[in-house]
Formats: C-alpha cells, sequence, structure tokens
C-alpha cells in the first residue's frame, strides 16, 4: 500500500481537470502525492461547447478531452463513476455499480475509494425553478452524457420527419445564448425545420442570425410564465425533442 498523500477529485470540468493536471506535473509525477479524479464521462467536454454535440455538429477529436489518455500523461489517474455515497468517518466514497442502460445488467461492481482529501468540483447545473412537468418532458445539457442524449434523439426525430414528410418540431426553453446557439446549430445543417423558443416573461431573447438561403426556419418566441406554480404542458408545444435551457444553479450535495 501507497503512503503517498491519497488526493480524489469529484467532477472532471474546467475546475478539477485544471487541478488535477497542475498537481499532476508539480507532485504527481515526482511520487509526492497520489491524484484521482472521478467523473461518470469518460471525457472532458467545454461547457458552452456542448450545444455542438447535442447538435451533433461538433468535431469529436477535437473538442473534447479524453480522461484516460491525458491522465497517463500528467500524472494522475482517471476513474469512471459516479459517487453514490461518502463516509467522513473512515474517508471513502463509493462509486455506484455500472449498468447497461437497456437491460440493466451490472458491467461493473460498486467500488470504494479511500482518500485524505476529498475535493468536489462538480459545477452547475441547469436551474428548472421547480416547474412541475420539466424533469419528465425536457432534456438538460449539463453534460455530455445528456448531450448525447438529446443528439439521439434529435436524430431519431429527424428520420421520422424525413420518412414521414412531416415537419421536425424543437422546442428550447430559454432565451439565451446557449438556446439560441442550440437552435442554430440543430438547423443550419437541415433543410427544413419548424422549432419554437419558449422564454419566460420580462426577459429579454437575442435573435439568432441566420444566413439567407441556407435553411428555411423561422423561430418563434413564445412567453412561458415563470410563476409558482405554473407547469409545463407538452401538449401546447408538441416536439421532438425539447431541451431547457432557462438558467443555472449550483449542484446540490445529498
Amino acid at each position: 500500500m501507497s503512503d503517498r498523500f491519497r488526493l480524489v477529485i469529484v467532477g472532471g470540468g474546467i475546475a478539477g481537470l485544471a487541478l488535477a493536471t497542475r498537481l499532476g506535473h508539480s507532485m504527481g509525477r515526482a511520487g509526492k502525492l497520489d491524484i484521482t479524479l472521478v467523473d461518470k464521462g469518460f471525457s472532458h467536454v467545454w461547457k458552452p461547447m456542448l450545444h455542438c454535440f447535442a447538435a451533433g455538429t461538433a468535431r469529436n477529436e477535437n473538442d473534447r478531452i479524453t480522461f484516460v489518455s491525458h491522465a497517463a500523461g500528467h500524472g494522475f489517474r482517471f476513474c469512471y463513476g459516479e459517487i453514490s455515497s461518502l463516509d467522513r468517518t473512515a474517508r471513502r466514497i463509493t462509486l455506484a455499480p455500472l449498468t447497461e442502460q437497456d437491460d440493466e445488467e451490472i458491467i461493473l461492481e460498486e467500488r470504494h475509494l479511500d482518500y485524505d482529501a476529498l475535493i468536489f468540483a462538480i459545477g452547475s447545473r441547469a436551474n428548472d425553478f421547480g416547474t412541475p412537468g420539466v424533469k419528465e418532458h425536457c432534456i438538460f445539457l449539463d453534460n455530455v452524457v445528456e448531450a448525447n442524449n438529446f443528439n439521439e434523439r434529435f436524430r431519431h426525430a429527424i428520420l421520422q420527419a424525413y420518412g414521414r414528410g412531416t415537419p421536425l418540431d424543437i422546442a428550447i426553453v430559454g432565451g439565451g445564448p446557449r438556446a439560441c446557439s442550440l437552435l442554430r446549430n440543430c438547423t443550419r445543417r437541415w433543410i427544413s425545420a419548424h422549432s419554437t423558443i419558449l422564454r419566460p416573461q420580462r426577459r429579454t431573447c437575442a435573435s439568432p442570425c441566420w444566413k439567407p438561403g441556407r435553411v428555411s426556419c423561422r423561430p418563434s418566441q413564445k412567453k412561458f410564465p415563470r410563476k409558482p406554480g405554473s407547469s409545463l404542458n407538452p401538449s401546447k408545444f408538441p416536439s421532438a425533442p425539447g431541451q431547457w435551457s432557462a438558467g443555472w444553479m449550483k449542484k446540490a450535495l445529498s
């Protein structure tokens, strides 16, 4: 068993990856520190680029950093998994079992990591403002896993639209830079799309810029009341898929 000081960093975003890399250079390579980075994804993607992965316009080889190869070259270890529990007395975290999404077959059993120091760098997540119906009917873009999930549903919707000869509907809640960038990337590669930007009342929305002749897409803006007790009714905005980009909040530790 190594007698080196054990540092575990949970979260491979900008902060977590940068910290692991710098400490790996200064102390990991010299054998002074045992550094482990934990993340539930296999690669790092800069968060403002997630809309490109969701729309399928990203160049994967240029826009992502693979944790395994990066860790091997920068003096730290990478452990794939999602934290399920923390024992502060024993200084141990537990990683949930890895399962297949469809049949829930266990690929890798529950694992444990002991630490001397633990750092959470889990970042922020989309804020649904407690609106009923959002979690059930909308896709968030908080990480590359969710971006790929949106992209899969988006591609399925495109196939259905072309095969049936029907318009492709996309509903995006929020009118900030990410919402407009996602809309632009989703439509610029396709001939026809019907898109709706739902924006909260009393909030300005920047209109995306469209190149004439590239796509026949006229995004409309509908007000979505953000009030206590208000809900999202998917029947009013039929779409496949729908995406929520209406603000951010810090992640909670339970």
